[in-house]
């Protein structure tokens, strides 16, 4: 990464009106007879996309714990961290 650049990570998040619009669209192809069948699928599908991130940059050098903080900030907001703190973590290398 260029002196000066800035790499910057938040939360994934879904809006309600794009919860509302996926479960109406895939409802009957993944035979969901509830949407509570849905929140199950999604539950577990959050969980399971929440592991494969976390395990992408461990599996590649990255301290876990920086790794677990990359998924903390909100969607709205987004974390900035120093290129120090990039270093430190194994995201950058000198």
């Amino acid at each position: 990464m260029a002196r000066g650049g800035r790499l910057g990570f938040h939360q994934l998040s879904w809006t309600a009106r794009a919860v509302e619009d996926y479960y109406n669209k895939n409802r009957d192809r993944r035979d969901w007879e509830t949407p509570f069948e849905f929140a199950e699928w999604m539950y577990q599908d959050t969980q399971t996309e929440t592991y494969t991130r976390i395990n992408y940059m461990i599996a590649r050098g990255v301290d876990p714990m920086f790794a677990v903080q990359t998924m903390r900030k909100p969607d709205v907001s987004m974390w900035f961290p120093y290129r120090s703190v990039l270093i430190a973590a194994g995201v950058l290398t000198e």
